[in-house]
């Protein structure tokens, strides 16, 4: 019998214990994009930890019959306007012209003399395009966001 409330007891000691251990996480979207695919989540950890992200995910076009998904993302305000600037940079670039752009630690942007489209490679190699033309839309719609993110 006493073997019996000793294992009960130490069953009920080591429950509550990993009661402390217990974390909340919950994400919130705050946006989605309508001319660039991306998102901006909050995720709030155990009701007080609270993180807000920019994310871009792509379809690595080096591949065609596989899923192979690329992406970008920004935590800090100021890599997010990295970023933004970089688009707006090589978007001014006249056709004909090849031009290259580091988008610091996350990758490059890339212009070449026979496209109006804008190669967009993150740090492991994968890359996507989007049209010249598209980038005024985009970076305005980004910007208007821009001050969700922390620093």
């Amino acid at each position: 019998m006493k073997t019996i409330k000793k294992t009960i007891l130490f069953m009920a000691f080591m429950s509550l214990s990993f009661v402390g251990f217990n974390q909340t996480r919950e994400s919130i979207k705050l946006v989605k994009g309508k001319n660039l695919d991306f998102k901006i989540d909050k995720v709030i950890t155990n009701s007080t930890d609270t993180m807000v992200y920019f994310y871009w995910g792509f379809q690595n076009q080096k591949y065609s019959t596989i899923t192979d998904i690329g992406s970008f993302m920004f935590y800090k305000k100021e890599d997010l306007k990295l970023f933004i600037n970089c688009l707006k940079q090589i978007s001014e670039k006249e056709k004909g012209v090849d031009f290259q752009l580091s988008i610091g630690r996350y990758g490059t942007m890339q212009l070449y003399d026979f496209s109006n489209e804008i190669y967009i490679t993150e740090k492991s190699g994968k890359y996507t395009t989007i049209p010249k033309k598209n980038v005024s839309d985009i970076v305005t719609e980004i910007e208007q966001y821009i001050d969700l993110l922390i620093n």
